[in-house]
């Protein structure tokens, strides 16, 4: 585990980033983050420094999905004192997301990730 590593990570600085999807399980609400940080920094023996919005629905998100989970993750932001720059937003849908939310920036990830029904067919060898 990351503990094994503790000491060397500390002695040589680190920031420990904590991706957070409020449309998945164990995560959707601010006491269900809480806890999932209670247990990430417990099993490291490190403490979350930054919190990442990463909440989506694939091809279903839209504004309204995003402002929400930014929403959520303000809550443990000044709950926790930590730092909250950033929402991230799929190549894919970014257009319909504004780059700022609640003053908190835009990163737009490139997906390479395609599920197997998503490959095109190959014909012959």
């Amino acid at each position: 585990t990351l503990s094994r590593y503790e000491r060397e990570i500390k002695n040589r600085g680190y920031e420990m980033q904590f991706i957070v999807n409020t449309k998945r399980p164990f995560t959707s609400t601010k006491n269900d983050i809480l806890k999932m940080m209670e247990q990430l920094e417990a099993v490291s023996k490190m403490k979350i420094t930054e919190i990442i919005c990463n909440t989506n629905l694939m091809e279903f998100t839209d504004k309204e999905t995003v402002v929400e989970g930014v929403k959520i993750v303000r809550e443990v932001e000044t709950e926790k004192n930590l730092k909250f720059r950033f929402f991230l937003v799929l190549d894919k849908y970014s257009e319909k997301i504004p780059d700022v939310i609640s003053g908190k920036k835009k990163i737009v990830l490139n997906y390479f990730l395609n599920k197997p029904w998503e490959l095109p067919p190959v014909h012959g060898i």
